[in-house]
């Protein structure tokens, strides 16, 4: 086996899903994790940038606590 078919099958599986899917699975990790998310490549620090998955991020007034 040559280094590049070694390469080729050694690809990170996650990348290759959907974008649909992988944003799906986003939506199961806090928010830590998905911040974490947001250093891994372009493409993850795009997906994880979608609205929907900060949408239940609620601001609370701390003076009212």
């Amino acid at each position: 086996m040559n280094s590049s078919n070694f390469n080729a099958k050694m690809s990170f599986p996650i990348e290759t899903l959907p974008d649909e899917k992988l944003l799906h699975l986003f939506k199961f990790l806090k928010f830590n994790d998905l911040g974490r998310c947001l250093q891994v490549s372009k493409r993850f620090r795009n997906m994880a940038l979608d609205e929907a998955l900060w949408e239940k991020i609620k601001i609370v007034d701390q003076g009212n606590l």
